[in-house]
This record gives C-alpha cells, sequence and structure tokens, in this order.
C-alpha cells in the first residue's frame, strides 16, 4: 500500500486526491478526493453513457471519501453541487456490468427541478417542438436505455419552473430500459400531501407510459 496524493487539471475534470494506492491483488484507491466537471453529460460519454446535449446535469463538484475497486467509483460521506443544488449523501458509478450502474442516496437543502424536466421534456415530449416529420419525435426515452440506476433523493423544498412545493422524496430505479419512479412525498401549498409512481418501458416497439398518483388534504373552491 503506497500513500499517493495527486492532482489533475483539464477542461473535461480537476481532481485532487489525498490516500492511499493498493496494488497488492487488483488496483484499488482510497482516500479523500475534490472533484469537479463543467458538465457530467460529457464526463458520462467520456465513460460510455451516450447522454444527449440538454439542460441540467451540467456543473458538478463532489468532496468526499472517495474509493476506487472492481471497476466500482465510490463517493461517501460527499458534499456534492450539481447545477447549483447542493446536496450530502452518496454516490457510486460501477462500470463493470453490461450497462454502467449509479447508485446514490442524496439530500439536498432545496432542490430545482426545471433543467431536469425541460431536459426529460425535449427527450420525450411533442409539446413546443418545431419540426415538420413524425420521424423526429422520439418518445423513446433513449438515455435509459444505455444505464442502470438506484436513486434516493429528498429535499425540504423543491421547485419547478418557479413555483415552490415543501419536502419531497423520490427512488428512481433503472432497469434494463424500463424506469420507475416513485415519489413517495411531494408537500402541496395549504398543507395538501401529493404521490405518485411514473413507469416507462422502452423495450417494445412503441414506448409504455404509466402514471399513478394520489392527493391528500386538497382544498378546492369556487374561484
Amino acid at each position: 500500500r503506497w500513500p499517493a496524493k495527486l492532482s489533475v487539471k483539464g477542461g473535461l475534470l480537476e481532481a485532487s486526491f489525498d490516500g492511499l494506492l493498493d496494488v497488492a491483488e487488483d488496483l484499488q484507491i482510497a482516500g479523500q478526493t475534490e472533484i469537479s466537471t463543467p458538465s457530467i453529460r460529457r464526463a458520462a460519454r467520456w465513460f460510455g453513457v451516450p447522454i444527449p446535449t440538454a439542460a441540467g446535469l451540467n456543473a458538478a463538484a463532489f468532496k468526499g471519501q472517495f474509493t476506487w475497486a472492481r471497476r466500482n467509483l465510490a463517493i461517501e460521506n460527499a458534499k456534492i453541487t450539481i447545477d447549483g443544488n447542493e446536496a450530502n449523501g452518496a454516490l457510486a458509478l460501477n462500470v463493470a456490468g453490461e450497462r454502467p450502474l449509479v447508485d446514490g442516496t442524496l439530500a439536498f437543502n432545496a432542490l430545482d427541478l426545471t433543467p431536469y424536466l425541460e431536459a426529460a421534456r425535449s427527450q420525450s415530449f411533442i409539446f413546443e417542438r418545431l419540426t415538420s416529420s413524425w420521424s423526429e419525435f422520439d418518445l423513446a426515452f433513449p438515455i435509459i436505455k444505455n444505464f442502470d440506476a438506484d436513486l434516493r433523493i429528498s429535499a425540504p423544498k423543491i421547485a419547478v419552473n418557479g413555483f415552490g412545493f415543501g419536502r419531497g422524496a423520490a427512488a428512481i430505479t433503472v432497469r434494463s430500459g424500463k424506469m420507475i419512479a416513485d415519489i413517495a412525498e411531494l408537500e402541496l401549498p395549504a398543507g395538501a400531501r401529493a404521490g405518485a409512481q411514473v413507469a416507462i418501458d422502452t423495450n417494445d416497439l412503441t414506448p409504455g407510459y404509466s402514471l399513478r398518483g394520489r392527493v391528500e388534504n386538497l382544498e378546492t373552491g369556487l374561484v
């Protein structure tokens, strides 16, 4: 086991590391690290995940306990900033399987979902798309065919297109071109609460979508 202190700077990635290298059997790395990139999308393409150009998943910074072993990269006890949203938690990327696997638990201080919804719409829906050909519409969410994921996300405040909500928590699972997003909790104005499950299956010739939801303590009245 060798002590190591490294620093890397480039157009795609800046990283520093202070820890240990273990080459007894296979290369293993453990220590404290700081990593930043101007574009998660470009970095993902470098790992072989063909993420299209869209809003969101751009500038990011990670600081925490870093490990690399058996083609698995993990950052634990981490402070993470993604697109200006700050979070604590853990992230891991495993590239040993058929598709890269992203696993993480992130507790955000506050979360603005606007860029991610815009990115999803550009990859799925036909609204406001300036095109005259049906062949240019892509309803298949092609990105979820190229990676797997297990993500757990929470935040005390959530914003979407300028609208503010209270606490929210969700679990997102992606496997073999299928995605299930469980919104376990979302606090709405006036004390109401909502929950939902969104499922997408891109494996059939025609992609399948389903949405189930509930709203509690919602007061309605004439305006």
